[in-house]
């Protein structure tokens, strides 16, 4: 199961036509479970949340300049948004 898959099934009034993985790229926040909680559509089911959850994580780890392109964004835009996540976790750990 995809999260595409899962974000086609929720309630499209809800969702954005953005999926959760694009809209972290364009916020240029990192792939953490706070950050996808967040963005998550309310009409998630509580006992779903977890599963949702973890197939967005999955989705980033899998996720290459080859392949970003299926959420709207050149290789570039996804360079940029890799170093500036890379640049905030080295500003945490100061």
């Amino acid at each position: 199961m995809t999260i595409e898959y899962l974000v086609m099934n929720i309630d499209q009034s809800d969702v954005s036509n953005e999926t959760i993985t694009a809209s972290i790229i364009r916020t240029c926040k990192s792939a953490e479970v706070s950050n996808v909680d967040q963005l998550m559509p309310e009409t998630v089911l509580e006992e779903d949340r977890e599963r949702f959850i973890q197939l967005v994580i999955a989705e980033f780890q899998h996720l290459h300049a080859g392949n970003v392109v299926r959420f709207g964004f050149k290789p570039l835009e996804f360079a940029a948004w890799q170093e500036n996540v890379k640049a905030q976790s080295i500003i945490q750990l100061r």
